[in-house]
């Protein structure tokens, strides 16, 4: 089964939860093992799209105390109402439907990452323009917070998705280190941690 994704498509379904995500097995479990390894406290989504990555990052919430989760989409009725049922449920968590370019959610995601005080925050950028979500969400996130961004593809994504070119920009002047472990060379995930406020 092809599931749709805004003009393209994805060619597999995973269920880590029982709410579509358009990641692969491996990604889940690269993205949950570097919040423990890295101990990240704070979860941005840019793209929520059915919820099953949310779904995931939000059931943390009751076994791992002071884990907290934003997600935001621009497209509504594209969350399942079960995992914005499960928002309601769990404090920690939220789900915004909204541009992450805007004003008041560029507001909101500052205010969540500087509400981790001295705990690293990590800005997980997946929605359909990934390259200017990684730009822009670059400047909220502080030193030694994180960015990770999907379907990154050395040689250049397709029209949304990250190439070494993007990767290059955030890496320029120290600004960015890239913090993939040495196990993550072919991956969909690209890891960078600030190093400067440049």
């Amino acid at each position: 089964m092809t599931i749709k994704v805004g003009k393209g498509s994805c060619p597999f379904e995973n269920y880590p939860l029982g709410i579509v995500t358009a990641t692969t097995w491996l990604d889940v479990a690269n993205l949950v093992t570097l919040i423990r390894t890295h101990a990240i406290r704070a979860v941005i989504e840019i793209g929520v799209y059915k919820g099953g990555i949310a779904a995931m990052l939000m059931s943390r919430i009751p076994f791992d105390g002071g884990f907290r989760y934003l997600g935001v989409e621009i497209l509504e009725g594209c969350v399942e109402a079960s995992v914005l049922a499960q928002v309601d449920r769990i404090g920690g968590a939220e789900i915004i439907i909204d541009d992450c370019f805007g004003e008041d959610f560029t507001e909101m995601a500052s205010d969540f990452i500087n509400a981790t005080g001295k705990e690293k925050a990590m800005v997980f950028c997946d929605g359909v323009d990934k390259p200017r979500e990684m730009n822009h969400f670059a400047d909220i996130i502080r030193q030694g917070d994180y960015l990770l961004t999907h379907d990154y593809l050395p040689e250049g994504g397709s029209p949304g998705n990250p190439g070494w070119a993007d990767i290059e920009i955030l890496l320029a002047n120290g600004r960015f280190e890239d913090a993939r472990p040495e196990h993550w060379p072919d991956q969909s995930l690209f890891l960078l941690r600030k190093m400067a406020k440049i």
